[in-house]
């Protein structure tokens, strides 16, 4: 299953939650962020992570950048309920897609 916790994201944000197993699970899964745009593109999302979609925690922080694309993947076997980008700085356009 595939899911977009940012789609054509162009400015400083927290998106919804995505739900991406069931509580406690520990299933694997994948993220890949990629920023888009003309010359010097670049992004920093943190990717947090909650099991009550109140208290969230950082897991990691992404960082793609490039000349007019730019891309990081990060994967974790983590027993989260819920998972969401919030993207802190950007230039250009940005995509965070999470897949299990």
């Amino acid at each position: 299953m595939i899911k977009y916790l940012a789609k054509n994201r162009t400015t400083v944000a927290a998106d919804g939650r995505v739900e991406i197993a069931g509580r406690g699970a520990t299933s694997g899964y994948a993220i890949q962020a990629i920023v888009n745009g003309t010359g010097a593109v670049t992004a920093t999302v943190p990717i947090e992570v909650s099991n009550d979609g109140n208290s969230w925690s950082v897991l990691t922080t992404m960082a793609p950048s490039g000349t007019n694309i730019g891309t990081a993947i990060f994967s974790a076997v983590a027993p989260y309920v819920y998972i969401r980008a919030n993207t802190s700085a950007i230039t250009g356009s940005l995509d965070v897609i999470v897949s299990w």
